[in-house]
């Protein structure tokens, strides 16, 4: 998943959160993992932005 495909997938987890969450815990399990798919994605773009042309970075971010 690159960085991109992280902030997408934070973003669903946050609408299933505050859209589909039957439960309190449910809502909470989204948050968590939107919140992890946020970060991926910020490290990514972190990463690229610093070390364009590190190719373990590239690895890491497009994997």
């Amino acid at each position: 998943m690159n960085g991109p495909e992280h902030f997408r997938e934070g973003q669903r987890q946050q609408q299933e959160a505050y859209n589909n969450a039957s439960t309190a815990q449910e809502e909470f399990f989204h948050l968590a993992q939107a919140q992890n798919h946020f970060l991926a994605a910020l490290v990514a773009a972190v990463a690229d932005h610093f070390h364009p042309d590190s190719l373990s970075w590239q690895e890491a971010i497009h994997q």
